[in-house]
């Protein structure tokens, strides 16, 4: 419980997000589509995972989770 009183209108209230946000469960399959486009724009392992903000052994596993038919 917090010390001051929180009112409904508050607790209830929705907040907006931007057009771009990508929620939790759909972000593994962004990203990877993310790490896909960039690679095929020429970009090495390392741009790609600074670009996305995770370490090259994640962009690998990345790509290699969506290699296959297309």
């Amino acid at each position: 419980m917090t010390e001051f009183p929180v009112p409904d209108v508050v607790l209830n209230a929705e907040l907006p997000v931007g057009e771009d946000y990508v929620a939790p469960a759909d972000r593994p399959a962004e990203w990877a589509r993310m790490a896909r486009e960039l690679a095929a724009s020429g970009c090495t392992e390392a741009q790609v995972a600074e670009a996305l903000a995770v370490d090259e052994q994640t962009i690998q596993r990345l790509l290699q989770e969506t290699e296959g038919p297309r």
